[in-house]
């Protein structure tokens, strides 16, 4: 039986909880007897649900970075043997018709070559035309 709520609601919510439990452990072992049993659970369960919280959030973000870099991966793999340019094939290019990079996290977003590699490509394109 599903809460409806989004997992982000239910970090919220335990992250409240766990404030709340923390002052009132800090009210028991303020004002009441040192002794108390309460005081030992609640802090054991605080130290508990702090750690999950702090795995959790890792386990979330590997998952995100994961999937990226399984797209990524696939972008990379359909990548077709004529979308690399052969020098004797260069033409003028649209850049409306360029397709990637689409965006910071595209395949190509970055993608620069050096002064030397450009010189290398300038000089192979003279010897062509």
């Amino acid at each position: 039986m599903a809460s409806g709520r989004t997992n982000d609601e239910i970090a919220l919510y335990v992250a409240q909880t766990i404030t709340e439990l923390e002052e009132y452990l800090h009210h028991l072992t303020k004002n009441g007897d040192p002794d108390d049993a309460r005081a030992d659970k609640i802090s054991q369960w605080v130290e508990s649900w702090t750690k999950y919280l702090k795995i959790d959030k890792i386990v979330r973000d590997m998952t995100a970075q994961s999937e990226y870099l399984e797209k990524l991966i696939n972008k990379i793999k359909n990548l077709k043997m004529g979308s690399i340019a052969l020098l004797n094939q260069v033409t003028t290019i649209s850049k409306l018709r360029l397709l990637d990079p689409i965006n910071k996290k595209s395949l190509l977003t970055d993608i620069t070559l050096s002064a030397e590699t450009l010189d290398i490509i300038d000089d192979a394109l003279k010897n062509i035309l």
